[in-house]
């Protein structure tokens, strides 16, 4: 069993979250590595504007704690980057108690969204007392994970990034549709509301509505599909 939380952290000695207190900016760090007292990450960060980001990246090189920046890649309003920090003093809690991350964190607005992993329920409960004392945080998520639940997460991994980039290629008016289909009843059984009331509430017609969702489905059930053909196979 592996347990994971999905902590809502701030952090007054954290470089990015200080930075983005400053400047109207994100960034998500996919990948990481623990060196002796640093931490070595690679993500990107992302603003409205390639001025916005470069902004960023210069408060972020002059807050407390930060190491080293290399910029890998530009794009407009977003920079893939690699940084060094030093450990804040929530991470050297984490890392004290055997606690390790399991997924991206994701910085914004002077927040940060940690997931972290433990091996044992005490080592966890003793983690957030300890940060309870001088942190300020929010519990988002308490789960407790089987290895057989993760080994299948992590074989399947190329499906879900590529089922999390089908959906935000969604259209802005196919997500809208299928996110009110879904929640005035359109798909439950029997039906909650029609194409006559999606149509009332959405304000579009209901020829529109319905090739809308048709062609929504079109996209999203092969992939679902391909799901369930991997994991026939995996089992």
């Amino acid at each position: 069993m592996v347990y994971i939380v999905v902590l809502d952290m701030i952090q007054s000695d954290c470089p990015f979250i200080l930075s983005s207190e400053n400047v109207e900016v994100g960034y998500y760090m996919t990948f990481w590595d623990f060196k002796e007292e640093f931490l070595l990450n690679r993500g990107y960060v992302y603003a409205s504007s390639t001025e916005e980001v470069e902004e960023a990246l210069k408060i972020l090189q002059k807050e407390p704690n930060f190491v080293d920046l290399k910029v890998l890649e530009r794009e407009k309003n977003r920079a893939t980057i690699k940084t060094i920090i030093n450990f804040t003093e929530a991470m050297k809690i984490i890392r004290k108690n055997g606690g390790y991350i399991v997924g991206p964190f994701f910085i914004r607005r002077g927040r940060e969204i940690w997931n972290i992993g433990f091996d044992d329920k005490k080592s966890l409960e003793i983690t957030l007392s300890e940060l309870e004392k001088n942190h300020e945080f929010y519990l988002m998520k308490n789960n407790y994970v089987s290895i057989k639940d993760l080994s299948s997460v992590i074989s399947n991994i190329d499906w879900i990034v590529n089922f999390i980039n089908l959906v935000k290629n969604l259209d802005p008016t196919e997500k809208q549709v299928l996110e009110f289909a879904f929640k005035l009843g359109y798909f439950h059984d029997p039906k909650k509301a029609n194409l006559d009331d999606l149509s009332s509430y959405l304000n579009l017609s209901k020829g529109y509505i319905s090739r809308k969702l048709r062609r929504t489905v079109k996209k999203i059930l092969p992939e679902v599909l391909s799901l369930y053909n991997q994991l026939k196979d995996f089992h």
